[in-house]
């Protein structure tokens, strides 16, 4: 049962985290288009649709988010697949919410398929983060897969494996 009030606070401490980052560009005031999560349904440069509308002016307020973030050719290994500090921030402390918050779902006992899609979120997550992270995210996926078979979940090994990865936020997103 501590463990269980442990994985509580520690996620509550994750979302606490996460709703402090902020992808608001600084500097930005009133009228200017930000984001509050990533996202992921804006086109790549170069591929809207023959007869769609121009975007609007910069700065009049009425402009979708800003997808500046999402260029290729801004990604450094130091932000993995994120742009930059901010977007790598939410992204790791959103990954770690969830993170911290699936195995309440596990309390009564393992569920394969659920227990299988946050191993793949993970996998994915791994592939998107800071290098300085994905040896944690590597080690998150080797925590999941000794739970396969199990009927109680490991939220011990979980706690111990998302420590570094804390580690790193407090670190790098308390700005």
């Amino acid at each position: 049962m501590q463990v269980c009030f442990r994985l509580a606070a520690a996620a509550a401490a994750a979302v606490l985290l996460l709703a402090s980052c902020s992808l608001t560009p600084s500097g930005s005031g009133p009228g200017t288009g930000t984001a509050s999560a990533p996202a992921a349904t804006v086109p790549a440069p170069g591929t809207t649709r023959p007869g769609t509308p121009e975007e609007p002016a910069p700065g009049t307020g009425t402009a979708g988010p800003d997808a500046s973030f999402l260029s290729p050719g801004r990604r450094t290994a130091r932000w993995g697949s994120f742009a930059g500090q901010r977007e790598a921030c939410l992204g790791v402390a959103a990954n770690v919410a969830v993170l911290l918050l699936a195995p309440l779902s596990f309390l009564t006992e393992v569920d394969e398929e659920e227990l299988a899609e946050l191993k793949a979120q993970v996998s994915r997550t791994r592939h998107q983060v800071p290098k300085a992270l994905k040896e944690d995210f590597a080690h998150l996926e080797e925590v999941l897969a000794e739970n396969e078979d199990e009927e109680e979940f490991d939220e011990e090994a979980l706690l111990e494996a998302v420590e570094p990865i804390r580690d790193w936020l407090a670190a790098n997103c308390n700005s």
